[in-house]
């Protein structure tokens, strides 16, 4: 599979160009005044709670396939295994260290909720 370099800066540069359109067309209707601030608030939060939850939905279902779907129960039950782990030592931690009085249970979710997705990704070459 061979492409001319013609065709991989378009690669490259095709994301580029569809958001700066988008950029471009907010900008050229937000100076016409044909959208508010509160449009923009309004279109920000729909974004971001339908939106982005709908992209990562759908990029998951293509994830789905016969073969594979053996792995997910052992994946999920790491997961839950994480979480648990995580609620159990934030519990500790608040018992027998000092947290103050406003932040009791937000170092249990905290716990709960932690980043364990950086030191187990692995780069498939």
């Amino acid at each position: 599979m061979t492409f001319n370099a013609g065709e991989i800066i378009y690669k490259g540069f095709a994301p580029t160009i569809k958001m700066m359109i988008c950029i471009g067309i907010g900008i050229v209707i937000t100076k016409r005044n044909m959208f508010p601030p509160y449009c923009a608030k309004g279109v920000s939060i729909l974004s971001l709670n339908v939106g982005l939850p709908a992209l990562v939905f759908s990029s998951m279902v293509d994830a789905f396939t016969p073969q594979n779907i053996t792995a997910f129960g052992p994946l999920v039950l790491v997961g839950v295994l994480y979480m648990l782990v995580g609620a159990i030592l934030s519990y500790a931690t608040k018992e027998l260290f000092y947290v103050p009085a406003d932040f009791q249970y937000g170092i249990i979710v905290m716990g709960i909720l932690s980043n364990w997705g950086q030191p187990f990704v692995r780069v498939k070459v």
